[in-house]
């Protein structure tokens, strides 16, 4: 009869309403974040990729105009208004410009790194199955 009692008592609505309130908040900002967010991040960070390849090219444009233009310092403002790291390869596939210097040098290190991890993956995984198989006998 107590417990009958105490589902309606105002302490237990009030604490099951809040619960409840608060379910649905958590449940509507993990919705809006794995739906609504990254489609907006994603049709942000392209416009971003858009509007500085335009500017690139206008860079260029003006570059044959303006025999004067310092190609290397409009490419830094560039990068630093919009937060990219750049790097410009000419069709030879030699670097014309790099907005960070060590750019190339972050990259390999990137692929060292992911070539560790695979190779760790691998060792690791044969690690298992040799203990799989020392486990079960086979």
């Amino acid at each position: 009869m107590k417990i009958k009692e105490a589902f309606h008592s105002v302490r237990m609505k009030l604490f099951l309403t809040l619960t409840v309130v608060v379910v649905i908040i958590i449940a509507v900002l993990i919705l809006l974040n794995n739906v609504v967010l990254e489609t907006y991040y994603l049709h942000s960070k392209r416009n971003s990729l858009l509007d500085v390849y335009k500017n690139i090219n206008e860079v260029y444009a003006e570059k044959e105009k303006n025999e004067d233009l310092d190609l290397e310092l409009e490419f830094e403002k560039i990068a630093l208004n919009h937060n990219f790291d750049m790097i410009i390869i000419s069709n030879e596939g030699i670097s014309v410009f790099s907005s960070n210097k060590n750019f190339l040098n972050t990259l390999g290190e990137i692929n060292e790194m992911e070539r560790y991890l695979c190779e760790s993956k691998k060792h690791i995984v044969s690690r298992f199955e040799s203990v799989y198989k020392a486990i079960i006998g086979s």
